[in-house]
């Protein structure tokens, strides 16, 4: 007779394997996607012998050199950070799904936190940077606005903030990018920052609750 004793480890398993077939599929697909957006891109810049992308991520040790690194970045940049951002994003977007994901199923913890790294979050944190600094007054400018519109409310509230002060230099295009500040007044984490952004358009930076972040009325 088969007291059903061994069903909660073969529940245990069957949930450990799904884990796996899910992570396995999350990373493939973003495997491709990110060689296919890696092939449409305009040349990655490379400084000091290391591209861009390394400086952002933390993947040269000497931390000083890279923050004079990427001090030093110039309008040169400026079509590939574009280009890169959208798949930046996504990627610091995956990294907060692992890691939520790894707190709630202590099962599959071990096996998420080695797809985890952290450096996901600050290579994207510093290309928003690095677009707010060198985008404003160019031709990128209005590039560099829509990759900083789309807001999730799960999303990280220091990343919202350098999306905010990249905004807030966004001075040619207030129409876009004066309601998105708007709409971040009613958040507590980020108002601050909002206001501060909102400062720089001036008299333009009318309290006009009822304008969407893109622009149309509610």
């Amino acid at each position: 007779m088969v007291d059903g004793s061994d069903k909660p480890q073969h529940a245990v398993t069957r949930r450990a394997l799904l884990n796996w077939l899910l992570v396995f599929c999350v990373v493939a697909i973003i495997v491709l996607a990110v060689a296919t957006g890696v092939s449409r891109r305009p040349p990655e810049p490379v400084y000091s012998g290391v591209g861009l992308s390394q400086w952002l991520g933390e993947g040269v040790s000497n931390v000083h050199r890279m923050v004079e690194v990427i001090n030093s970045v110039g309008p040169e940049a400026l079509p590939w950070l574009v280009s890169a951002l959208p798949g930046l994003e996504f990627e610091q977007r995956y990294e907060t799904w692992l890691q939520r994901l790894s707190q709630k199923n202590p099962v599959a913890n071990r096996l998420l936190l080695k797809f985890t790294n952290p450096r996901r979050h600050a290579a994207y944190f510093r290309a928003c940077w690095l677009l707010g600094r060198l985008a404003p007054g160019t031709s990128f400018e209005t590039k560099a606005l829509r990759a900083f519109m789309p807001r999730r409310p799960e999303d990280d509230s220091e990343l919202i903030k350098i999306r905010l002060w990249a905004l807030g230099r966004c001075t040619n295009s207030p129409d876009k990018a004066i309601p998105i500040l708007i709409s971040e007044l009613t958040n507590s984490a980020t108002v601050d920052k909002a206001v501060d952004s909102l400062g720089n358009f001036g008299s333009l930076a009318t309290h006009d609750s009822t304008r969407s972040p893109y622009g149309k009325r509610e």
